[in-house]
This record gives structure tokens, sequence and C-alpha cells, in this order.
């Protein structure tokens, strides 16, 4: 926009009937630069404005389903509509809520096929999604969830579900739950919750938060794949590193791969900090995370990258490897999490968890500060 036309242009015409904010950021920019702070601190009290409605639009969506699982699709895209009309959402909001409310039915009616097809049957339905069969002397129900099979098991059952073909009842493992969605064409997500628990309840909450986050996860897909991050420690290996150039290329592909560690890592501790406080639970959640699998920890998500690196990394990459491991691993994915609860604590506080999780499911945890 040339120097002409922003004479017929004020501060004040910022906030449109539909606000898009990558239409809107390019106004403020086109202002002179003595107009510009004003106009960018309008803008981003309207986007913090429309952040914040699209937030109670998720909330109330989810408590009209929460009412009525069956309820139309037409209904609650009269809801999102509602805020819309109030709020300006573009175009993307509300493409992006339809295809979230077309997730939820999907999954919602995968999940009333299998139950349908083997008569409410927890045994019959676990070994369709599990291959287990029950034993004489498992505890095993069911229920139907919104989007999910929920299981109530006995500890061995679980393990059994969970993957372990022969667990040993002398041993001292103890679960408390899971959750899980099948492959294929049209996969079916099921929690399992152990019982009898101290927290069976909270627990169950947490599990089933975690169906919810994966419509999120897929809607918005923060997350590397596994194969990516194979195949980006398959250029690193392949990369020699016999000159001082041919290291710093090594060394650049590296950091590469570590990187896509971090984000694949910070995309499941997303995951589970929403868990971890929609059940209420009050523990310090980065130091649940930040707890190292050979300490007992179970989400160390970084303990493969170590053994590979461990086993499979030239000598002469050694003080490279613990230059970025040092920067990555062991300084900004820490902090990136202490700083992520804080930000939930505070915006949880001044609202709701509920409010703090709609705000923030669709983000990734390296921009919560900004919120």
């Amino acid at each position: 926009m040339n120097e002409s036309q922003n004479e017929n242009i004020s501060s004040e015409q910022i906030k449109s009937e539909n606000f898009v904010a990558e239409k809107e950021i390019r106004k403020v920019l086109a202002f002179p630069k003595e107009e510009r702070k004003n106009a960018l601190a309008k803008f981003k009290k309207r986007l913090a404005e429309q952040e914040n409605a699209l937030a109670d639009c998720r909330n109330v969506v989810e408590s009209e389903v929460v009412k009525n699982p069956d309820i139309s699709k037409e209904k609650l895209l009269s809801v999102v509509d509602t805020f819309s009309e109030i709020h300006g959402f573009g175009e993307k909001q509300r493409d992006t809520a339809e295809r979230l409310i077309d997730s939820y039915y999907r999954y919602r009616e995968n999940m009333k096929e299998i139950c349908n097809r083997n008569n409410g049957n927890a045994c019959l339905v676990a070994r369709e999604l599990t291959g287990v069969d029950c034993k004489q002397d498992s505890m095993l129900e069911m229920e139907e969830g919104i989007m999910s099979v929920n299981f109530f098991a006995d500890n061995l059952t679980a393990r059994r579900m969970r993957g372990e073909k022969d667990p040993d009842p002398d041993d001292r493992i103890m679960l408390a739950g899971f959750k899980e969605i099948t492959k294929g064409k049209n996969p079916i997500m099921y929690t399992v919750t152990v019982v009898p628990a101290e927290n069976t309840k909270r627990t169950q909450i947490h599990e089933i938060e975690h169906v919810t986050n994966q419509l999120f996860q897929e809607e918005f897909n923060e997350m590397n794949s596994s194969a990516e991050i194979a195949s980006l420690w398959g250029e690193y290996l392949n990369k020699t590193s016999e000159s001082e150039e041919k290291k710093e290329e090594k060394e650049k592909s590296l950091r590469k791969y570590l990187l896509a560690e971090e984000k694949l890592a910070l995309e499941r501790s997303k995951d589970e900090i929403i868990a971890h406080k929609k059940s209420r639970d009050e523990r310090n959640v980065p130091y649940i995370l930040l707890e190292p699998k050979n300490e007992g920890g179970l989400y160390d998500y970084f303990s493969e990258a170590e053994k590979r690196m461990k086993s499979e990394t030239d000598e002469n990459m050694k003080d490279a490897w613990e230059k970025l491991w040092q920067e990555i691993v062991v300084s900004d994915y820490p902090q990136v999490l202490e700083e992520s609860e804080k930000v939930f604590n505070r915006i949880s506080k001044e609202n709701s968890p509920e409010f703090a999780i709609a705000l923030l499911s669709g983000v990734p945890l390296k921009k919560w500060p900004r919120r």
C-alpha cells in the first residue's frame, strides 16, 4: 500500500467485521511510522479478544457434546456461527472448527460401530482392538465414551492390553492407565484405566483428555513423525567428518536432527501437560516429564536419541554432540516446559483450566509464553 492510499486509512479501522489476522497485520504494517505503534497495539488487543472467543467457543461446543454426544453437526456449527458473528471469525477459523467437528463424529462412529458389532461385550471388543483374550481371572469392564471405548481393567490385564505378552504377576510394575489409537482406515481410540487404584477417576479424566488432544494434534500437525526423525538421523550418519568443512556440515545435520527430536518431545509434553491439568493433578508436571528413564521416568522422550548418539556417532563428533545436547536437551527443552507450565497456571488462575486448555491446545509449547 503506498503513502497516498494511507491517507484514507486511520488506525481506528483495524477492527474489521471479520478479523483475519494475516490480512490485518498487513494493514498495520502499511500505516505511517508515527501511527504504527498505536495500530499494532489495537491489532494485538483484537487478536487476543478473538483467541479468547475461540477458546470460549470450543468450551461451549464441548459442553454441548458432553450433554448429548449425538448432537447434530448442524447444531454444533450453529454455535460456531453465533460466535463468529459476534467476534468476527474468519473463514479459516470456521473451516478449522468444521474439520474438528467432522473428526469428532468420525471417531464417535468408529467407536460405536465396534461396540455394536461385538454387542457391547468388553472381552470381544478388547480382543478386536488389542488381540488380547480375557483370561478367567481377568477383571475387564467397558463403557462407550464420547469418542473412545473406555476400559476398566486389573493391572495384569491392562499390561497385556498395553502389549506385554505374559506379564509377571510378582513384579512391581503398576500401570495407572493409557490411551491408544488403532491404525488403518477407520481408527478407533480407546483408554484403559487400572482398577482398583487410588486415583481411578483422575486417571480416567487424564486419559480421556488425551483422546480430545488427538483431534488437535491431527488438525494442527505439529509433530514430526518417527519416520521423519529416522530419516534425519540417517542423513547425519551418511555425512563424513574427515575435514573441518565436512565436520561443520555434519554438525548442522546433527542440530537439525536434535531439533526435530525436541519438536516431537515438546508436542508429546504438551499433550501430557494438558492431560495432567485437566485431571487437576497438582504435581509439578515438568519434574514428572524430565525424570530420566533409568530412574523410572515414564516420559523420557530423548532416551532413544541418547542411545543412538552413544552407540552410532563417530568419535570426532563427540564434542559437537555434547555441545548440542547441552544446548537443546539439557537447557532449552526443560526451560520451555517450565515456562509453559507457568503460563498455563497463570491463564488457569485468571480464568479456568478448561479455558486455558481451549486457548493453548492448538499452540506449540514454545509459543505459549506469547499468550
